[in-house]
């Protein structure tokens, strides 16, 4: 009997040990996936990119669960009203929101890079967790994998090492073959473009083809110019500073998308290395303690990149950094305040091509770089080699070898940016799987799950979804011009427009571009509206959009829903007024009431919480927009186009659970356009009237239920409708009550706006600017502008407030001669401010009120606030005091950095010197002064004169510099006879003309590449017979009858003003002249520009020309004939690359032509832009598909 009862608690004792095991072992698996748990990233699209977002099942236990049965919900007009519960007070708070994943693996990217979430029944309460489309399948999930996983990673094959030798040679050899010959410096190549970082992605793209540099092969390498001509890039982008990730992502998928040695094929993922907070650190806020982690740490980063060099062969990193942080950490200071560097230090310098005695050669502030990640090696310490690349005539690559570490410190870099920087990887999808290739091997269920899903599909054409305008942008601009400063709600709204006025006619689909400038001087806005970091609640935006349709006579055509998405009780954690069903039911409305890709008619914007939609804190403080532009069933993921797309992607995928969680607290507007048919039934207008279901029960896009606090805030706006009237009309406002705003941001236009106050004594605000120009406030509303275009401006404005004839605008370029001497030297400069500006010596001088100056210059070359620069680029000078050789200037943003500060001349001297081979011409000085009356011509005759009006020119950032003027001054030619075409349109389509079979742009792969062109030739160096060629190339692709092209070269010299006079005397003529700017400017280095005649007196024999590169040259110049022929050289008929070139226009042109139809009206402008666009409207002509040609340009 003891034996059996020492048996029993033997048993018993057992048992208690098993299931202490038991809870001992899932306690440890649940303590491992919290402390590796992570947010889930934001996904990047399709074309535009993006970033998207991961999310937990709708059945989640995350603290947002929604409301699985019959929530109230409704919609309405309302406007918010001061006193009652606020908007705010009814948002959660993102950090309630941030939901942790479940055990299951992160899921890989999908065929094309969208989202692939674990497929499981949508009743299921599995906590299932979203593959971030940016994010490299499992390389980011931090979640502990089963032992099934580890079993089948552990029997996976590696590659030996004398496979991975291979790899690493195969792969070196093709960026070795780029490499600069001896003798050729990297910094200093000849015709070298600012385009280094297309050049990097080339490089990149270049080595999944495996051909090199001698390659006979065309079709195995990449060139920039593929890129462009693919993309269909903006030309200026030859000329910008690198993109953010976002854009750069964006290109490249748009290329792949088009090139077939890519599409279908190869998949790109693209992450920025943001601060992922984790659980415990979540209501922490953004960063109070200072500890978060990136989203990728460094280990793992370098797991990552060693597995894609060793076991990978088509996979390639293009990273993204800061190269100052970069440089930096190649150095350290010595005791002595001298640098000291130690062994590996200094052969990392010398293999980054630093002098670390030297100057830096980057500033704190830039714009980053783009290189690619092609070799790691463990020394001493971590390496990996970065190949940067160049282009002039052809590629160029610079290798060299970085620590890991440092690498990674200045991809992580946010630099004042809103998001920090990263990379994009571009990996070779599986042929079996059609997924890419992952740093880790995936589930054999995710696998299966990433067959099912496939891309989200658009509710509208693809054309209409990129944004981007073909010939005249009067009614709107291009979705890639949209200045980074312009609140995300015009955007948003502009958007809405876009889409609902459905394609332009002979557009091949495209539609009218985004009427941004249209909306805010429609509406007046004021500047805090305007700059985006305005956060307006939804009932504010939607008044503004219903005054906006008011006003244009589109409120009986247009209507707009108003529908809040708030809680149900004032408590951030309560449950919202719609549940993830209702929400369902909305999408696949808005999805099921657009019948027709090209007229939409039922368009849907979205006011969220980019923290929680991206689920990543702290990457925008305020809320964002976005439109749903299309919806998956199967997966509920949506897809949208982000209002703010260099911060966002133009366009990314979103779970539905985390969009309506994005949502909540906000809301949504439904923007509709009714059918033809119903108009008799819909027009009512929409300002009479209160998007509720009263009027239309359960219209598309409208909520079936209403929930007390949504009713209630729609109360509030339809009473203060009903008692106040209309909000908007203008009042008088005396000027003396009105007063100088400052936005938060150093605009160039704020100190245009004092200039012209202290000159006229006229209150002018940054507001009347931008109402009073008639240029697109895109353009405009920049940091930095070049001086002839702040002449242009000024010129405008003093003429619209009634000073022309009164005030004179000079512009003084502190540039170097072609002898090498500087335009203005110190002093010069000196006597320069003693004439114009308040000194010790002009104090009390009544003369120093007639003269405004205005300097622009390299901030970081001034040393103000010890090694910081914190004011703008542009600023005022106040007075000089030459005894003590300092300047006063007055900065643009004096609510942010000093009002006032003091600048050694010296120092402000040199940094308003333009270096050698800058083509943009930045800095300088411009004198605003009084003058007087000019004298009565006694009426003599006034030679002809043809009218230019810049407003309307097709190009898509006017006061961008453009790497071409005789493109833009064909683009500008062919405007001013009704023609009217982008730079971009007739540079990419005339070289496509010279293949032979008629093909679309999306099978040309290899159509450009017939020709051999290079995009160096864009650069200043076109002739007049190549532009002649251009011409005539263009014309016949669109087929536009009753235009002639010819190049003027069989011309005696006195026959020259017999020329000048007909192009001047007849409106069916333009004549441009393709000139020596050294001639001319006296400028060495700026290759050849064009300029179109505008009138010719042939009393004095004086010439009026406009610039087509106004940007740097001025809108117009004159000379003599004399000059003209020089300039022009004439003298040397058929050997120079210079001439004029004659566009006629005949009969059949486009005083026949028609105008395009739709809603969206031109903007408002002056009275003579109105007389001009009467009389001459653009006919964009017929957009036949491509054509082949020969191989070279042939004449016919």
């Amino acid at each position: 009997m003891g034996s059996g009862s020492s048996a029993e608690v033997d048993a018993h004792l057992r048992k208690w040990e098993s299931a202490v095991n038991d809870l001992q072992t899932l306690c440890g698996t649940h303590r491992k996936a919290i402390d590796s748990d992570r947010m889930v990233t934001p996904p990047a699209s399709a074309f535009g990119g993006g970033n998207g977002s991961g999310g937990s099942n709708p059945h989640n236990n995350d603290g947002s669960a929604s409301d699985s049965h019959n929530n109230p919900a409704g919609g309405g007009n309302s406007k918010h009203e001061e006193g009652n519960e606020s908007e705010r007070s009814l948002r959660r708070r993102a950090s309630s929101l941030v939901s942790f994943g479940g055990k299951l693996p992160v899921p890989p990217a999908g065929p094309d890079g969208g989202a692939v979430p674990h497929l499981t029944p949508r009743g299921s309460t599995a906590n299932v967790v979203i593959a971030p489309h940016e994010s490299s399948n499992a390389m980011f999930s931090d979640t502990t994998p089963s032992k099934k996983d580890s079993s089948h990673n552990a029997s996976m094959k590696h590659h030996s090492r004398q496979q991975v030798l291979e790899l690493r040679k195969k792969r070196n050899a093709v960026f070795q073959s780029y490499e600069c010959p001896e003798g050729v410096d990297f910094d200093n190549v000849e015709g070298a473009l600012n385009c280094n970082h297309f050049a990097a992605v080339a490089l990149a793209l270049s080595s999944l083809l495996g051909g090199g540099k001698d390659n006979s092969d065309r079709r195995t390498r990449v060139t920039v110019e593929d890129i462009f001509f693919a993309a269909q890039v903006p030309l200026h982008m030859l000329h910008a500073p690198p993109p953010p990730l976002t854009v750069m992502g964006d290109i490249i998928r748009e290329f792949m998308d088009v090139d077939n040695r890519f599409k279908d094929q190869y998949n790109i993922e693209s992450l920025h290395l943001d601060i992922a907070p984790t659980l415990g650190q979540v209501e922490l806020g953004a960063n109070d303690v200072g500890d978060r982690q990136c989203r990728v740490q460094l280990p793992d980063f370098r797991k990552q990149i060693t597995h894609d060099i060793e076991e990978e062969s088509d996979v390639i990193r293009i990273v993204n950094y800061d190269p100052f942080v970069l440089e930096q950490g190649l150095m350290v200071e010595s005791d002595d305040g001298g640098v000291a560097q130690t062994a590996s230090q200094s052969f990392n310098a010398n293999a980054f091509g630093l002098n670390p005695a030297a100057a830096s050669k980057y500033q704190p502030k830039n714009d980053g770089a783009y290189a690619v990640l092609n070799d790691a090696r463990s020394a001493v310490q971590p390496m990996v080699t970065l190949t940067e690349g160049v282009m002039s005539d052809t590629l160029f690559a610079r290798i060299k070898e970085v620590p890991a570490g440092q690498l990674f410190k200045a991809m992580a870099s946010h630099n004042g940016a809103p998001r920090a920087k990263g990379y994009i990887r571009i990996s070779k999808r599986n042929a079996k799987t059609g997924i890419a290739t992952t740093a880790s091997e995936e589930s054999a269920a995710a696998i299966a799950a990433a067959r099912l899903v496939d891309d989200v599909q658009l509710f509208f054409t693809p054309e209409l979804c990129s944004g981007k305008v073909l010939g005249t942008n009067v009614d709107g601009c291009h979705a890639g011009t949209i200045a980074p400063f312009v609140a995300p709600h015009i955007v948003a709204c502009a958007w809405a427009m876009h889409l609902v006025c459905g394609i332009r006619p002979n557009t091949h689909g495209h539609g009218k571009g985004l009427p941004v400038s249209d909306i805010i001087r429609t509406l007046r806005l004021p500047v805090g509206v305007v700059v985006n970091n305005s956060d307006l609640s939804l009932d504010q935006v939607y008044l503004y959009f219903q005054e906006y349709l008011k006003r244009k006579l589109m409120d009986g055509n247009i209507t707009i829903g108003l529908y809040p998405v708030l809680t149900k009780i004032s408590r951030e954690d309560a449950v919202p007024t719609i549940s993830v069903f209702d929400l369902e039911s909305i999408l696949i409305d808005v999805k099921s009431g657009n019948e027709d890709p090209e007229q939409p008619q039922n368009v849907m914007l979205i006011q969220y919480n980019a923290d929680v939609a991206h689920n990543v804190l702290g990457i925008a403080s305020l809320s964002q927009w976005c439109v749903l532009v299309g919806y998956d069933d199967d997966t509920q993921t949506a897809r949208l186009i982000d209002a703010n797309a260099t911060t966002f992607s133009q366009s990314w995928t979103c779970p539905l659970d985390r969009l309506h969680k994005a949502m909540t607290g906000y809301g949504y507007l439904m923007v509709a356009r009714p059918r033809e048919s119903n108009n008799t039934n819909t027009t009512t207008s929409s300002r009479s009237s209160t998007p509720s279901t009263a009027t239309n029960p359960f219209g598309i896009g409208s909520l079936r239920h209403i929930a007390s606090t949504v009713q209630h805030r729609l109360d509030l706006v339809k009473e203060q409708q009903q008692q106040t009237g209309n909000l908007f009309e203008p009042t008088a406002i005396p000027s003396r009550l009105r007063t100088f705003s400052y936005p938060d941001r150093p605009f160039a236009l704020t100190t245009m706006s004092l200039a012209v106050l202290q000159l006229t004594g006229v209150n002018t605000t940054l507001e009347d600017l931008v109402h009073r120009l008639p240029y697109d406030v895109n353009a405009i509303l920049n940091k930095r502008l070049p001086l002839e275009c702040v002449k242009i401006c000024l010129d405008r404005v003093l003429t619209t407030m009634g000073f022309e004839g009164q005030t004179d605008v000079k512009v003084h370029h502190f540039d170097r001669h072609t002898t090498g001497k500087l335009t203005f030297p110190i002093k010069q400069f000196t006597a320069l401010l003693n004439t114009h500006v308040p000194s010790d010596s002009n104090e009390n001088d009544p003369a120093m009120q007639n003269h405004a100056m205005i300097v622009s210059f390299d901030r970081s070359l001034i040393q103000v606030h010890g090694t910081s620069n914190p004011f703008g680029s542009t600023a005022i000078v106040v007075s000089f005091h030459e005894e003590e050789s300092t300047v006063t200037l007055m900065d643009s943003n004096p609510n942010v950095y000093l009002r006032m500060w003091t600048a050694p001349l010296e120092a402000l001297h040199r940094a308003m010197q333009n270096l050698p081979g800058d083509g943009h011409r930045l800095n300088g000085a411009v004198i605003l002064s009084k003058s007087a009356a000019a004298p009565a011509t006694g009426g003599a005759p006034k030679p002809a004169s043809r009218v230019f009006d810049l407003s309307v020119a097709p190009v898509q950032n006017i006061f961008h510099v453009s790497p071409s003027p005789q493109v833009q001054g064909l683009s500008l030619a062919f405007a001013q006879l009704g023609y009217f075409f982008t730079p971009e349109e007739i540079f990419y389509e005339a070289y496509l003309k010279t293949v032979s079979d008629q093909r679309r742009r999306g099978s040309q792969a290899f159509a450009w590449r017939d020709v051999e062109v290079s995009l160096a030739i864009v650069n200043k160096k076109i002739d007049a017979r190549l532009m002649t060629l251009v011409s005539k190339k263009f014309i016949e692709s669109r087929k536009l009858s009753g235009l002639t092209v010819e190049q003027v070269d069989d011309i005696d010299i006195e026959e020259v003003g017999k020329v000048l006079s007909e192009a001047t005397d007849s409106k069916d003529t333009v004549l441009l002249v393709n000139y020596n700017t050294q001639s001319v400017h006296g400028l060495s280095n700026m290759g050849s520009s064009v300029a179109l005649v505008q009138s010719y007196d042939e009393a004095t024999e004086t010439i009026t020309l406009v610039d087509a590169e106004y940007t740097l040259f001025g809108w117009t110049w004159k000379a003599n004939l004399a000059q003209l022929i020089e300039a022009a050289d004439l003298d040397n008929e058929g050997s120079s690359p210079y001439g004029l070139v004659r566009i006629t226009r005949g009969s059949g042109g486009a005083a026949g032509a028609k105008t395009n139809a739709g809603f969206q009206a031109a903007f408002a402008s002056a009275p003579e832009e109105a007389e001009s666009s009467a009389t001459e409207h653009p006919a964009d002509g017929e957009h036949k598909p491509k054509v082949r040609g020969s191989t070279t340009f042939v004449e016919q």
